[in-house]
């Protein structure tokens, strides 16, 4: 008792002081809303015991994905024996610019009034007080953040004196169509406007593109360039200091979401930092899976996986495939995955009917297919009694968004337009193939990390694209 006490003060302790009290009291918050809306399984928590230093390569689904690994990482032990460890993040550079509010927000039309406003906020000292830390994604900067940033360093330039002949035409035609759209307005060449006049929502649909050589002078395209090289070796070792202070980084190797549910190729960027990290830090792959497609609450499942090692003797493609199958083997397989899979076949093999016991049959197949090759389950696919439980939710969800369709007899047929259009719902994970795509990922690991057995198993891996 008395070692518990001394603990709970230590730990109160060290969050009152000022400038840990913000990141504390929100992962408490965090912690509280996602409990409200998510059952969370975590597997593999004994890997994230106390190292020196911890970085953790995750495969990167959802923006809930911080949101919901750190507090449960923090309390993993309970929420009577905290952790103590803090975790650090990198984060896209855009977010600590002015203005990036107003991309989340800007299409909210309650919102309008307050635009011009947004416009000027910056999140940056509220994002270093939760430990993030901007790395540039250099193919994704676009034209508007470059003209953010430029702004920011040398001042309200004349645009004529950074864009080129191509992108300035633009900006005239443009400035023409507001021009018709609002008589009082009074057009002026583009070449007269200085970069804070075109900073404004109503220009960012043409300056949203990714920046490209030919929208700059080439003066300023060199020095954007070397100016980006030197900004992403300072940003690198500022991730490496993070460890270095003892925080766990986390860090998505794909550098962004992953647009169809695979875990994709991890970029360069990991192996020049990997040559910054302490030599003692623990590398540890996570994922983050999404079983949303049944009723009722949302379930979470966090897997954390053992150790990486990543001798300095591999070349950079090996080092970042072997990542890529590191995290693609931390998937934790649900009831969306295997549903999704199911339909998707059928669909391929023009049988788009099917009943219940049919679906039962092939997804009890493959799932023991993958118990048997050490796949991590969903806690409600353990039981026969789940996995039938689990099913009849995950057909309720399809019939309540289009992907099936009930007839008299009660049979099922498979809807294909959802599975063949490029969105669903607005949100790409929420497209019936991305599930699917999760489940190939783990399967060709599974196939690469153990050839022939999955071929034996009866369960053939797929190879889906969202198109």
């Amino acid at each position: 008792m008395r070692d518990f006490l001394r603990r709970q003060w230590d730990e109160l302790r060290r969050n009152l002081r000022p400038n840990e009290a913000v990141y504390w009291l929100f992962q408490i918050l965090l912690l509280v809303v996602v409990k409200i809306r998510m059952g969370v399984q975590i597997d593999g928590g004994d890997n994230y015991e106390p190292a020196p230093a911890t970085l953790l390569l995750n495969g990167h689904k959802r923006d809930w994905d911080i949101t919901v690994l750190t507090p449960h990482l923090y309390y993993h032990r309970g929420l009577w024996h905290p952790d103590g460890r803090r975790m650090a993040f990198a984060g896209r550079a855009d977010i600590f610019l002015p203005g990036f509010v107003v991309e989340l927000l800007g299409n909210l039309k309650w919102l309008t009034w307050m635009v011009d406003w947004l416009e000027h906020v910056s999140l940056e000292s509220f994002l270093l007080w939760m430990r993030t830390y901007p790395i540039v994604r250099v193919p994704e900067v676009s034209l508007y953040y470059y003209l953010v940033e430029l702004q920011m360093e040398q001042g309200d330039l004349l645009l004529g004196e950074v864009l080129s002949d191509e992108i300035l035409e633009q900006l005239d035609r443009w400035r023409a169509v507001l021009a018709s759209r609002k008589h009082s307005a009074q057009p002026r060449p583009s070449r007269e406007l200085h970069i804070s006049e075109v900073r404004k929502w109503k220009y960012r649909k043409v300056l949203m593109p990714y920046l490209r050589r030919r929208f700059l002078l080439p003066q300023r395209y060199a020095e954007y360039k070397e100016h980006q090289r030197k900004k992403i070796a300072e940003q690198l070792q500022g991730l490496a200091d993070s460890l270095k202070r003892g925080d766990t980084l986390w860090l998505a190797p794909e550098g962004t979401l992953s647009r169809n549910g695979s875990v994709g190729r991890s970029r360069s960027g990991l192996t020049l930092l990997l040559d910054l990290i302490p030599p003692d830090t623990r590398t540890l792959p996570t994922n983050i899976c999404y079983d949303f497609m049944t009723t009722g609450r949302m379930r979470v499942c966090v897997a954390i996986g053992p150790a990486i090692p990543l001798p300095k003797s591999q070349s950079r493609s090996e080092l970042l495939e072997q990542v890529r199958t590191a995290i693609a083997l931390q998937t934790v397989v649900t009831m969306s995955m295997l549903g999704s899979a199911f339909l998707w076949e059928r669909l391929q093999q023009d049988q788009s009917a099917f009943d219940f016991e049919t679906a039962l049959t092939a997804v009890s197949q493959r799932l023991d297919a993958l118990s048997r090759q050490s796949a991590l389950l969903e806690q409600g696919l353990t039981r026969p009694n789940g996995v039938r439980k689990r099913l009849r939710s995950f057909l309720r969800y399809c019939c309540k968004k289009g992907l099936l369709t009930r007839q008299p007899d009660h049979t099922y047929q498979v809807q294909s337009a959802p599975f063949r259009q490029e969105y669903f719902d607005h949100f790409f994970w929420r497209h019936p193939r991305y599930c699917a795509n999760e489940l190939a990922s783990l399967e060709a690991a599974l196939a690469e990390s153990a050839p022939g057995v999955l071929k034996k198993a009866g369960a053939p891996a797929l190879t889906l694209r969202l198109q």
